[in-house]
């Protein structure tokens, strides 16, 4: 695009991170943001789950947790990996906290393929989320394929499931918004330079070839059969991929519009993706 920037507005693959600028180009999980903010905020745990490849790494990190980090008093600690027990770590960021503490573990279903069920993590966060007077609100966010593992902490955590929230894939507004926001973004930051767009019909086609059931080339889209609630939603995943492709090719020409026939010329999002993991399993296979 012309006067090429270093700023991609789109994140492919990668999810959105815990930092400021990810946060400003995160866009179409405003309401699920805000319902799980609050419920994090009233309650001493909350699960959220969705299917594979639903964003909820990129909401929880981009969306939860910067808007926490918005409230004084209070401090937000985020764990997603889990090869080694994070017990001592999870400790050392309570005592360090100068009030509330807001635990997201994102990932959770991966605890349970490195640890001892009995392990020290799991003898700690019934204590977390029970603990009268302990200032701590945990979330976990966990595969809605590994939702039933959780059952390890019935009979540790009274009323485990009280308080759990399903994401679904976006729908087709918030998609849009996903498309069209971070580039309003970029134009709001740099007011003097030419606007970045996308044409009205660009926004519809992307839309429309990433739905959910639409590209069944590995990813997310493998193996999940869209619900009854899935009709008219989109791929996260898919959608920034494409989008991401689509922003290379139109800054490499100079272009500040992501255009419809740039799409078609590549082959559409399916071809996208297809390129992108054929590529992906040739780089991990040098012969």
């Amino acid at each position: 695009m012309s006067g090429t920037t270093t700023v991609r507005p789109y994140k492919g693959l990668a999810p959105f991170d815990d930092e400021p600028f990810d946060a400003l180009l995160f866009f179409g999980r405003e309401r699920e943001r805000e319902i799980i903010v609050a419920n994090l905020l009233a309650s001493r745990l909350t699960v959220l789950y969705g299917p594979t490849g639903v964003g909820k790494s990129s909401l929880l990190r981009a969306g939860v947790a910067q808007r926490l980090r918005t409230f004084a008093d209070s401090s937000v600690a985020i764990f997603s990996s889990w090869g080694e027990d994070p017990t001592a770590e999870i400790d050392e960021a309570i005592a360090a906290s100068q009030g509330d503490t807001h635990l997201i573990l994102d990932q959770i279903e991966e605890y349970f393929l490195y640890h001892d069920p009995d392990g020290a993590f799991a003898r700690r966060l019934p204590e977390l989320v029970t603990e009268p007077g302990l200032r701590v609100n945990v979330l976990l966010g966990i595969r809605e394929d590994s939702l039933a593992k959780l059952d390890l902490f019935k009979g540790r955590i009274p009323n485990l499931f009280a308080n759990y929230l399903r994401l679904d894939h976006l729908d087709r507004v918030a998609g849009r918004a996903a498309v069209v926001g971070p580039l309003e973004r970029l134009n709001e930051l740099s007011p003097e330079e030419e606007p970045y767009r996308g044409e009205p019909e660009l926004v519809e086609a992307v839309l429309d070839q990433v739905a959910t059931g639409r590209i069944e080339y590995g990813l997310s889209g493998r193996g999940v059969v869209p619900g009854r609630n899935e009709s008219g939603r989109v791929e996260a995943p898919f959608l920034q991929l494409v989008l991401e492709r689509l922003w290379d090719v139109e800054e490499e020409a100079g272009s500040r519009t992501l255009r419809l026939d740039t799409l078609e010329r590549l082959g559409g999002a399916e071809t996208i993706v297809r390129g992108h993991l054929e590529r992906a399993l040739e780089a991990l296979d040098p012969e």
